[in-house]
């Protein structure tokens, strides 16, 4: 009998070992190709000013190509980059008969795509004052949204620099971190993207820093000089897929 029991508990126990192995293998695997992916996203963002032209080939030339960038997605509005995280992508905004959450399961090349790709709530008009910008929380460090994820703790908060916009014109425009927050995906305080008055958008600031996780030493400042707001949103964590995470930055001068 003894004999029988060790052997069922060294069946159950190599059972369990092959489990660990495969979710261990299935979640590398899921790493590297999040990896690859944001590899070709940053091809188009890339720091040494080269870009994936249309036919797949790299360019050199000054600022991103924004002729190229739409030749291959006429969605595109802008590129967005922020200081100490991995986040530096083009940003996308559905239009014609797409979905408003299209870019959830397709890349910025429209092929079907679990990692997506950067995108701006439809809402936002093209003059915006507030732009939303929503994007997946992946598994792999510096991948979509995934340096954000945990923002709403002051020690990651901490950590998000300067996030800077640049639009299809090439002028560019420099946002502060204001605060972070994790909240329900229905939050309806955030689901606002104009103001009549520079004193309604600073009313609108004010309230929201009182559901804050974490906020910007110099916040009040900040509200007094703001002009325009973007809110990036990921996922907060797997476990609790109805959360997300918010980080609002806000200019406090114009466009160069």
């Amino acid at each position: 009998m003894r004999t029988k029991t060790r052997r069922a508990l060294r069946r159950r126990a190599l059972a369990c070992l092959f489990v660990a192995m495969l979710v261990l293998a299935v979640g590398m695997e899921s790493a590297v190709y999040e990896l690859a992916s944001a590899a070709r996203y940053r091809s188009l963002v890339s720091d040494d000013d080269v870009v994936e032209s249309a036919s797949g080939a790299s360019e050199d030339g000054g600022a991103p190509r924004w002729e190229d960038l739409l030749a291959q997605n006429e969605d595109v509005i802008g590129l967005l980059s922020v200081a100490g995280t991995g986040i530096r992508y083009p940003v996308v905004k559905p239009q014609g008969n797409k979905a408003a959450d299209y870019y959830l399961s397709h890349d910025f090349w429209g092929n079907r795509n679990a990692l997506g790709c950067p995108f701006a709530d439809t809402r936002a008009p093209a003059a915006w004052q507030h732009l939303i910008v929503y994007a997946h929380r992946a598994q792999a460090p510096g991948v979509m949204f995934h340096d954000i994820a945990r923002a709403d703790t002051p020690q990651v908060f901490a950590q998000i620099g300067t996030l800077t916009w640049e639009d299809a014109n090439g002028s560019t425009q420099t946002f502060e971190a204001l605060c972070s927050l994790c909240v329900e995906r229905t939050f309806a305080a955030i689901q606002t993207f104009s103001w009549e008055s520079a004193g309604a958008l600073q009313r609108w600031l004010d309230a929201l820093l009182k559901e804050t996780s974490a906020q910007n030493p110099c916040a009040k400042q900040l509200c007094e000089k703001a002009t325009r707001v973007v809110t990036l949103v990921t996922c907060t964590r797997s476990s609790a897929p109805q959360l997300r995470t918010l980080v609002v930055f806000v200019a406090t001068s114009a466009a160069n």
